[in-house]
């Protein structure tokens, strides 16, 4: 179909509340995270042909690597750093002198320094408890003489114990440290929890003395999608008072990966009110570039960016969407760079057959067109998707 100018970009419920979160922004992990992904690993040139897409599309923070993983690795970030993009340029460190080394040599804006803050993690790492506070003093401290903003983030936040986190996070605080984070690694917890959990981190955050969370204090969330709950947990975040969210594109990452950017951005515009400024047309090309280069395939009920995003194939839908698209999509196509589908099928009615037709400029009486209706459905019942070439071998036949 071809495109058309959005006048009306959306209709959602009249029944979302707004967020009141002014200063909310996102750092997209695609190329940290989302690498991370098993089996998946990008070239420097792919990292940095994503970076560049990233910055083109406004994304305001890009965490472009881990440094410590290898010198292909560092000189990926390297590069991305000398391109001197808008985006602010983030890296992961453990609160290991080495991995702060890496950062500071790469050159990045802000190191995202983390560590295991629950009982099976610390066990598992053999590290005492009391280190633990030793270093991530020592890791923020380091950063901050080296000219970069430091980070610190707990991981396993929501399976950890909360007096541990809150003394690291007071210990990184006092350090100079004026970015926080919590982390949702296993993806484990359940959206109201999460919001009681971030609540109360950030009341005792805010009894420090260092300042405001929202203020001078930014608190990030990093959540897993391991139980389908990744979106969920990021906005009860922001509703508990975080104001960054980790993400990546399409939610790829670990295991069942991340709250993914484009579902993200689109949930706060027109869900929720708050405009990133992102450029959000571009959605659908990036997918598709990322799809590529880990050679994975984009599963096509994937909201805003897979094939089946804006396709219609019932015969009520299909009628409706041509009348008005509205009726059966909540966001233009156009708006995440995606088009709509008419599709035939077992499920079609004379409206998508009709307009099928008319892109194929054949004209049919309505006896014909009928005939040709029953035979769409028989082919559609038995392979699914009737083919426009299908389409016209049915014409032939039945004429």
């Amino acid at each position: 179909m071809r495109k058309r100018k959005v006048e009306i970009e959306a209709y959602v419920s009249p029944y979302n509340r707004q967020l009141d979160c002014t200063n909310l922004t996102f750092y997209d992990s695609t190329l940290r995270d989302g690498e991370q992904m098993a089996g998946l690993s990008f070239t420097p040139e792919q990292k940095l042909e994503i970076a560049r897409m990233l910055d083109e599309m406004q994304v305001p923070q890009i965490e472009v690597g881990f440094p410590a993983c290898s010198e292909t690795e560092r000189k990926a970030i390297k590069k991305i750093v000398s391109e001197k993009l808008d985006a602010k340029i983030l890296c992961l460190s453990r609160i290991v002198k080495e991995d702060l080394d890496h950062a500071i040599d790469c050159g990045v804006d802000t190191a995202l320094l983390f560590v295991s803050c629950s009982d099976i993690q610390i066990l598992n790492s053999h590290v005492k408890k009391e280190e633990i506070a030793k270093k991530v003093e020592f890791s923020v401290e380091y950063l901050k003489k080296h000219g970069i903003k430091p980070s610190f983030s707990t991981m396993d936040s929501t399976r950890g114990d909360i007096s541990l986190q809150i003394e690291l996070f007071g210990i990184a605080l006092r350090a100079g440290a004026r970015r926080l984070g919590i982390t949702d690694t296993l993806g484990c917890i359940s959206p109201d929890s999460f919001q009681i959990l971030v609540s109360k981190i950030k009341e005792k955050i805010n009894s420090f003395g260092y300042g405001q969370v929202g203020k001078e204090i930014e608190l990030s969330v990093h959540c897993h999608n391991d139980f389908g709950l990744a979106l969920a947990n990021a906005i009860s975040g922001i509703q508990a008072g975080a104001t960054a969210v980790a993400t990546t594109t399409m939610g790829i990452g670990e295991r069942a990966g991340n709250v993914p950017t484009e579902q993200f951005v689109m949930a706060m515009k027109y869900l929720y009110g708050i405009d990133l400024g992102i450029k959000t047309e571009y959605f659908s090309k990036l997918a598709k570039k990322i799809a590529r280069f880990a050679k994975l395939k984009i599963p096509p009920n994937a909201p805003f960016v897979g094939s089946n995003a804006f396709a219609h194939e019932s015969g009520i839908h299909v009628q409706s969407v041509l009348s008005q698209p509205f009726s059966f999509e909540p966001v233009s196509p156009e708006v995440v760079g995606n088009r709509r589908k008419i599709i035939l099928g077992k499920h079609s009615g004379t409206a998508g057959l009709k307009f099928a037709l008319s892109r194929i400029g054949l004209e049919l009486s309505d006896d014909v067109m009928k005939k040709v209706l029953e035979e769409v459905k028989k082919q559609g019942e038995k392979k699914g998707k009737v083919s426009y070439k299908d389409l016209i071998k049915i014409c032939k036949e039945v004429s």
